[in-house]
């Protein structure tokens, strides 16, 4: 039998094919003393929003494809992204409709048609 690799198990499941689980360990500093199972849970609600946000920001803003790098510009940028986001987000909110619009047509919207903006903005 051949050594595992570090964090890594390799089972076999009943009909014969082999699975490999692979686990990590992360360290998080907190002042807080809670048991283990809602400190996960506290952690894993935490990186849920986080990856959402983050992957509006991509697929409608397309921010991974910014090539803006210098000075004060990349905060300004978010800023702006951030601000737009939670605009439109609280759009949908105030005005439900029988049939949902897209982030990305709701921002399609806002930059063809100054009575939508105003609507956002307002």
């Amino acid at each position: 039998m051949e050594p595992k690799p570090p964090g890594k198990n390799i089972e076999i499941l009943p009909d014969g094919t082999e699975v490999t689980i692979e686990k990590d360990t992360r360290f998080y500093v907190s002042s807080m003393l809670l048991p283990a199972m809602l400190m996960a849970m506290l952690v894993l609600g935490h990186w849920a929003i986080e990856n959402s946000l983050h992957w509006v920001l991509d697929s409608v803003f397309n921010e991974d494809a910014s090539r803006v790098r210098t000075g004060s510009a990349p905060e300004n940028l978010t800023t702006v992204r951030h601000t737009s986001y939670n605009l439109l987000r609280r759009h949908e909110a105030r005005h439900p409709s029988t049939e949902p619009v897209s982030m990305r047509r709701r921002r399609k919207l806002a930059s063809r048609s100054d009575a939508f903006l105003m609507e956002a903005i307002g």
